[in-house]
């Protein structure tokens, strides 16, 4: 973790280390130890050779136009994987890296197949927000995060977005989620399924969280326990966010209850356990995470994304 910088410019040090395990009961203190040694940083260049490899294998399959898009604009977090594509040591790639950028109407006239990245994908709603953005789509409640990414595309790119064969490539992702986003994208964008292909380069299968899985591949001491504490402690943040007791429910133990355990040097996805990424009030004590999450928030200071 010493390579992760939170927002505010802080690092993992073995003082704010322990300043975080002492939050915890005496007896699971060595428990959360082991949680933490098992925290994996998922390193930008690995997922840009994720997209390598996918332009690669579209190359050799005889599409000629390939065009290579972050998922959102310059300030999404697609944009850190750009340096590692555009300084790329792989000569092909370092002709085409100066015209990766945003989606373009020209993009889409020129190109046969679009490529979209991103660090991580969780829910699917993220994705498919920034597509209903750049379609004119307005989402319904329950799927619309309450945020703006991109601008509408003019009508005859929109029209070759919902057309053309598109590959949608993710660092990581929860199992399952291939499906959940394709259907999404049918349901909400009208997008042919047979149009989309997904790759997700580290997936968190259910069966292997390290909390609760039966597969679990590292064995936690007092793992039931640091599971129930580390739940309490995400309801207790979510609430002092003044979620709905559903969501502060959903969102305990990392989004969707995921459990995860990545990170990025830039910044914690929402699957994480929440307890490690945000800050709140956990028993009219402050609760500092170690790997604090950068949070979206509206002009009003509300905050936005990550609820759906």
């Amino acid at each position: 973790l010493i390579a992760f910088q939170s927002f505010k410019g802080d690092r993992v040090t073995a003082a704010t280390v322990r300043a975080f395990v002492m939050q915890f009961p005496e007896k699971l203190q060595d428990a959360v130890l082991c949680l933490l040694e098992n925290t994996e940083m998922i390193e930008p260049r690995t997922v840009a050779s994720l997209v390598v490899k996918h332009f690669k294998e579209l190359r050799a399959q005889g599409v000629k136009r390939v065009a290579i898009v972050p998922i959102g604009n310059m300030t999404d977090s697609a944009s850190h994987l750009l340096y590692e594509l555009k300084h790329h040591p792989d000569p092909e790639i370092q002709a085409i890296g100066p015209t990766i950028a945003p989606l373009q109407a020209a993009t889409l006239k020129t190109s046969d197949h679009v490529i979209f990245f991103d660090d991580n994908v969780n829910s699917g709603h993220q994705v498919l927000n920034v597509f209903a953005d750049w379609l004119g789509v307005e989402l319904p409640e329950g799927v619309n995060l309450g945020e703006k990414h991109v601008d509408p595309l003019p009508a005859a790119a929109q029209d070759k977005l919902r057309t053309i064969p598109i590959s949608l490539v993710f660092g990581v992702g929860p199992e399952g989620v291939e499906e959940i986003v394709s259907k999404l994208f049918k349901e909400y964008l009208t997008i042919d399924p047979s149009k989309v292909f997904m790759e997700v380069g580290k997936t968190l299968h259910a069966n292997q969280r390290l909390l609760s899985g039966d597969e679990a591949p590292v064995d936690i001491p007092r793992r039931r326990e640091l599971r129930e504490f580390l739940d309490e402690v995400g309801r207790a943040l979510m609430l002092d966010e003044r979620k709905s007791p559903e969501a502060a429910e959903r969102r305990a133990l990392g989004d969707s209850r995921a459990e995860g355990l990545v990170v990025f040097p830039y910044n914690t996805p929402t699957m994480t356990i929440t307890a490690l990424w945000c800050r709140g009030v956990f028993k009219n004590r402050e609760w500092t995470p170690l790997i604090e999450r950068r949070r979206n928030r509206r002009p009003d200071g509300e905050l936005c994304g990550e609820d759906s």
